[in-house]
């Protein structure tokens, strides 16, 4: 065939080829434009949904803030100083004089008090062009033991000419009758009142009898996940302890996190004691957001009957509960030296009070408890998965104040944590030394340790590493909490997994015959 004759390929023309670039630089633009648009709406929607959660109490109306600011609310029970003293602390947003009222259930016989003003509880910053405030109140009920009470607590307001109010209709008419002050300009009296709840009282210094209780930590406002099975779990229970930080946080918002917060946790802890130990997230103004909500009374036998939030101890049943701060160690530059020292001391004498022959015969358990851990297997770096951890090896550079060697050689059966968000439990163990033989739980050789932080917030869970630190027996990563069935020869542990739906994940028993095990033996426990 000639040359010209050849097959001539077809090209697309110049004009064709630009529309073909055009067409596919068209389609790019529109993926672009769609990621960009899908992107948008996502961040719009979770932008309003956090609005609204945080803004507008779209979490439930029951945590709304009340329709007078003269409500008390946020009601929470704690122990007193003996069985026949219960604390109740309680809020308004604005000052008013309150008055816990309380009655036997079986009695119409009304016994009131007026609550002690928490000094300094004021939060002036304006927010939206208001004035966001807020005051907490305490006071104490004498009660008789095993009697079911039922208590709420009153506002009473001078209404004078051109005062404007909106009155909640107390269910209590007149309650404030014989408690105001008569004035020229009064021309009516107005009640607001909180809820009523009931609680059941009960012998805590009892050594013989059986303890239930709960303990967790790290409990938020947002993704509070374990409250509606705890809410169910009250009526088994004895006490709860919340093991440090709260709200995440108190402050935020100028406190009202910690105000939606407690409104949450108000159906729990004001219907048996809550006790509190303080958390790294409550360090806003030198803790005064905890302080001030907070009614820790010491019932141990060092500095007994006064109050401190921060360390303190009481008698359940067979066991003798320590709470301290892990937070002076932390924030020492904030802070200060001197409520390390002073917690130091009254933790040394504390203990050696507990560890006598006569109060571990009669009291042989005792479990101490505070917010960040001594070990752990956690992947964020966090100190307890350091050897130089601050708790356990004291100060830096001195060395003091080492705590780990303190429990030890005070015999300290279980150490409690939380701060890492889910649940870890260790053998037996002392300065890295563990004990894992199938008896390490029976007469054990040194205290366990044991992390719940997973109840629930926003800040999700904690992964785990790989490589588990070497003592750990249990690591668990899901919503959840622990309870505590204890007895005079044994502590019954389980952890209970919200997100399968109530199952017990995790369960052991510490058992003993001996008073105490280590670091010497003590003398046989009666009746073990």
């Amino acid at each position: 065939m000639a040359k010209d004759d050849e097959e001539v390929l077809y090209k697309p023309s110049t004009d064709e080829t630009a529309t073909k670039e055009q067409l596919r630089l068209s389609r790019r633009t529109f993926i672009i434009h769609i990621f960009f648009l899908t992107f948008l709406i996502s961040f719009l929607t979770c932008f309003c949904l956090i609005r609204l959660q945080l803004d507008t109490c779209n979490l439930g109306p029951e945590i709304c803030e009340p329709n007078s600011p003269f409500t008390p609310e946020q009601l929470h029970l704690s122990l007193g100083a003996n069985d026949h003293e219960y604390y109740v602390t309680w809020s308004t947003m604005e000052p008013a004089d309150t008055y816990l009222i309380w009655n036997r259930a079986s009695s119409k016989v009304l016994q009131v008090i007026k609550g002690e003003i928490s000094e300094g509880h004021f939060d002036s910053d304006v927010e939206e062009g208001k004035k966001y405030q807020k005051y907490s109140y305490r006071a104490s009920m004498s009660v008789n033991l095993n009697t079911k009470y039922q208590y709420r607590v009153v506002s009473c307001v001078n209404m004078k000419k051109g005062d404007i109010i909106n009155s909640d209709n107390s269910e209590i008419e007149g309650i404030c009758d014989g408690l105001l002050e008569k004035g020229e300009e009064l021309i009516t009296k107005a009640n607001y009142s909180s809820k009523q709840y009931e609680f059941l009282t009960k012998s805590f210094d009892d050594p013989n009898r059986t303890l239930n209780l709960i303990f967790y930590g790290d409990l938020g406002l947002l993704n509070a996940q374990s409250v509606p099975r705890l809410t169910k779990e009250v009526e088994n229970n004895d006490l709860i302890i919340h093991n440090g930080d709260f709200a995440y946080d108190l402050n935020t918002k100028h406190g009202k996190y910690g105000d939606r917060f407690m409104r949450l946790m108000e159906p729990i802890a004001a219907r048996i004691p809550y006790q509190t130990t303080v958390g790294n997230h409550e360090i806003a103004a030198n803790f005064s957001e905890y302080n001030h909500r907070f009614t820790m009374i010491n019932r141990g036998a060092i500095n007994h009957g006064a109050q401190n939030n921060f360390f303190y101890s009481f008698n359940a049943g067979p066991i003798h509960f320590v709470a301290f701060s892990t937070e002076f160690y932390y924030f020492l530059e904030r802070v200060g030296l001197e409520p390390l020292v002073d917690q130091w001391n009254w933790l040394k004498e504390d203990l050696r009070h507990a560890t006598s022959e006569e109060e571990r015969a009669k009291r042989p358990w005792i479990i101490v408890f505070g917010h960040r851990p001594m070990y752990c297997s956690s992947r964020d770096n966090d100190d307890c998965s350091k050897d130089s951890n601050i708790l356990r090896r004291g100060l830096p550079f001195v060395g003091g104040f080492a705590l780990e060697k303190l429990f030890y050689d005070f015999g300290v059966d279980v150490e409690m944590y939380s701060h890492e968000h889910e649940y870890e439990r260790f053998f037996p163990i002392y300065d890295g030394k563990f004990y894992n033989d199938s008896l390490a739980y029976q007469n054990a050789k040194a205290p366990a340790h044991i992390i719940s932080g997973s109840a629930g917030c926003q800040e999700r869970l904690d992964p785990f590493n790989g490589d588990h630190v070497p003592g750990s027996a249990r690591r668990i990563s899901d919503y959840g909490y622990t309870r505590l069935v204890a007895s005079r020869c044994k502590l019954e542990f389980q952890q209970v997994s919200d997100d399968q739906n109530g199952t017990v994940v995790d369960q052991f028993v510490i058992s003993k015959n001996r008073q105490q095990n280590f670091p010497t033996l003590g003398p046989v426990l009666e009746g073990c």
